[in-house]
C-alpha cells in the first residue's frame, strides 16, 4: 500500500505511470481513498506541509474512487487507418464549402 498527498497546481501532483504493471498486462485498477486534511500548511504558498503518513495529518475518512485504465500503444496500421480518415474528413469538408 502507498500514501501520497496530491496538491493542486502544475507539477505538484505525482503522474502514474504503466512501470508497475507486469509484462503482457495492459490494464490497471487502482482505488484512490480520501481523507481530511488535518496537519499544517504554508503560509506563502498553502501547501500541505506534511508528506509522510502521519496519524496527525490524516482526518476522517471522506470516500473513495476506483479507476481503471487501459493502456494501449496503437498498431502501425491503425495510425494509417486514423490518418486515412481524418484526411477524407478533410477533403469532403472542403467539397462542401466549395459548391
Amino acid at each position: 500500500m502507498e500514501w501520497r498527498l496530491l496538491q493542486q497546481g502544475p507539477g505538484l501532483a505525482d503522474v502514474e505511470d504503466d512501470a508497475d504493471l507486469a509484462p503482457g498486462n495492459n490494464s490497471a485498477v487502482r482505488r484512490y481513498e480520501f481523507y481530511e486534511y488535518t496537519g499544517g500548511y504554508d503560509p506563502d504558498d498553502h501547501q500541505a506541509l506534511c508528506d509522510t503518513p502521519d496519524q496527525a495529518c490524516v482526518g476522517n475518512y471522506i470516500g473513495a474512487q476506483i479507476v481503471e485504465g487501459v493502456l494501449v500503444t496503437p498498431e502501425p496500421r491503425s495510425i494509417v487507418l486514423i490518418a486515412v480518415l481524418i484526411a477524407a474528413a478533410i477533403v469532403i469538408s472542403r467539397r462542401r464549402h466549395a459548391h
